[in-house]
């Protein structure tokens, strides 16, 4: 055996070809082979050649699971953001590759009764050989935000895992692949745990996807509340459509039926947009819209969850614009102009003395210039939730 492989290998010497080079790089890592590739590098082999994929050996090392050969590559100047066809670098690899060939070996080599402890045993061998890849490259400069041809980086295609580490090298993780989508909408569609290390480098919460939807909608589709609570208390948008024309709340999956208890998380997430309306002091014109009658959050919140069905669709549909509403009211600049029109707004349905008497308020004659002054103020008077009228 030993006769064939020191045969095998003067040939690859030999010819001192790139194929070689490869050829090499695929095997079992071993002292004989990993003498023959410090052989073929000290002779001047392209440390970067590519394969017809474009794979260098660094990619290949990352595949088979060498970190020995990733070491020696990286040492002898090979790219560590190098990009195959596909436009994968090797750090793409690592968060995604499992040694399906090692796998296969190992597993025609056991019997029933080992199957299941050798799967746990090679499920952790791939987890620590992957932190230790990326750990060797992200040391040597590999990139983070390298995206492939489809838009991912790796932090996109990163396994609960993986993803820490990548974490710690980026300021923020907003960048969207060709989809529009930013790691948070993958984290909310494929894995059952978000950490806050993902939500504390998101900078923009309401980046949208190709569908229109942005991470709130995706966590109501899903019924992740408690991840919808966070985004909402991070200061997510809810009036954001998607192409279809929903909004998150409207996207929810979850469909009101009277035999259906309402989910707590829903529960909690309107009992937060409940008191943001009362601590802004549009409580009452919350009631007035819903046509319902209430002193409290609490008492409104529990009446709430008597509807069902379209009839429960359209009342949170209502909380939403409020709440939207609210927020817009509160984030708007502060201007002269602004004060007036809430104090038109407010009486227009309770009139002040001096109305009452024949007497225009002081501010009227300005108005009108103080406007013109002040365009760049984005609020409209005739919002829902203003009661007065055109």
């Amino acid at each position: 055996m030993l006769a064939g492989i020191y045969k095998k290998l003067k040939s690859l010497y030999y010819y001192k070809t790139t194929s070689a080079f490869f050829e090499i790089i695929k095997k079992r890592s071993s002292p004989i082979f990993m003498e023959a590739l410090v052989t073929l590098i000290a002779d001047g082999i392209d440390i970067d050649a590519q394969d017809d994929k474009g794979n260098t050996p660094l990619h290949w090392a990352v595949r088979q699971g060498y970190p020995e050969i990733i070491q020696l590559l990286i040492d002898n100047g090979a790219n560590v953001n190098a990009q195959n066809n596909e436009g994968n670098a090797p750090l793409h690899l690592a968060t995604t590759y499992v040694d399906t060939e090692m796998q296969r070996r190992i597993y025609s080599e056991a019997n029933f009764n080992t199957m299941f402890s050798l799967q746990n045993i090679f499920a952790l061998n791939t987890k620590l050989f992957r932190q230790r890849a990326i750990q060797l490259l992200l040391h040597n400069g590999a990139n983070c935000e390298t995206q492939n041809n489809n838009g991912d980086t790796p932090l996109h295609r990163a396994d609960e895992s993986t993803l820490l580490l990548l974490l710690e090298q980026v300021k923020t993780a907003d960048i969207q692949n060709n989809r529009g989508q930013t790691l948070l909408h993958m984290t909310i569609t494929h894995r059952h745990t978000i950490s806050s290390q993902i939500l504390n480098k998101m900078t923009k919460l309401d980046l949208q996807d190709f569908n229109g939807n942005t991470p709130l909608h995706l966590t109501m589709c899903h019924q992740k509340y408690t991840l919808a609570k966070q985004l909402l208390e991070r200061g997510a948008k809810i009036d954001t459509l998607n192409i279809y024309g929903k909004s998150p709340f409207m996207f929810m999956s979850f469909s009101f039926q009277p035999n259906e208890h309402w989910p707590w998380g829903l529960i909690d997430i309107l009992s937060i947009l409940l008191n943001k309306i009362h601590e802004a002091q549009r409580f009452e014109h919350l009631c007035e819209a819903l046509e319902i009658s209430a002193q409290t959050p609490e008492e409104l919140l529990n009446l709430l969850m008597g509807y069902y069905g379209e009839d429960a669709l359209k009342k949170i549909k209502i909380v939403e614009e409020q709440y939207t509403n609210t927020i817009a009211l509160r984030t708007s600049d502060p201007s002269p102009l602004l004060g007036q029109l809430l104090a038109l707004c407010e009486e227009a349905t309770m009139p002040s003395a001096s109305a009452a008497s024949g007497v225009t308020p002081s501010f009227a004659s300005s108005s009108r210039e103080q406007e013109s002054s002040s365009d760049n103020v984005s609020f409209n008077p005739f919002r829902t939730w203003c009661r007065c009228r055109r």
